[in-house]
């Protein structure tokens, strides 16, 4: 994510909400990587 900032497409949206749905059994078992993670996903996603 740190190289897509600089472009704001539909398929990038998209890739970066993939990400954050592949996260949530992560996020769910309490992995802080995981939630650092996602929270970079939706910091892109507000930004886009």
């Amino acid at each position: 994510m740190d190289h897509m900032d600089a472009a704001a497409s539909a398929r990038i949206t998209e890739a970066v909400r993939t990400i954050r749905r592949g996260l949530a059994p992560y996020r769910a078992r309490g992995l802080r990587t995981a939630a650092e993670l996602d929270k970079r996903a939706t910091a892109f996603l507000t930004r886009t």
